[in-house]
């Protein structure tokens, strides 16, 4: 994906995100000028990913349900069943099988 990223014409926007510097006007008029969707998808997952959490999102007809997780290979038992409880997702989907 870096190798895709480098001929992007949005190239150094993500570097400065990657980085951990924040977007100006003028870089976000060229984001929504780029015609590169896999790069504009790479960077909002970046920023979103940003931090020790990722914001995982869920939209139902009413509502978007926001439930942070944290970006760990190991969960403590009381922090998934919390994450479990906020996704509204059963937890059979959860189980390894």
């Amino acid at each position: 994906m870096k190798s895709l990223l480098a001929k992007s014409d949005i190239a150094d926007i993500i570097e400065g995100a990657e980085a951990g510097e924040r977007l100006t006007f003028d870089d976000g008029v060229r984001l929504y000028e780029s015609n590169d969707i896999p790069a504009i998808g790479w960077a909002a997952n970046l920023v979103r990913r940003r931090g020790s959490h990722i914001a995982m999102q869920k939209r139902t007809e009413d509502s978007t349900i926001t439930v942070p997780v944290p970006d760990q290979d190991e969960l403590r038992a009381g922090t998934l069943q919390s994450i479990i409880r906020q996704s509204g997702l059963p937890r059979d989907l959860f189980e390894t099988k």
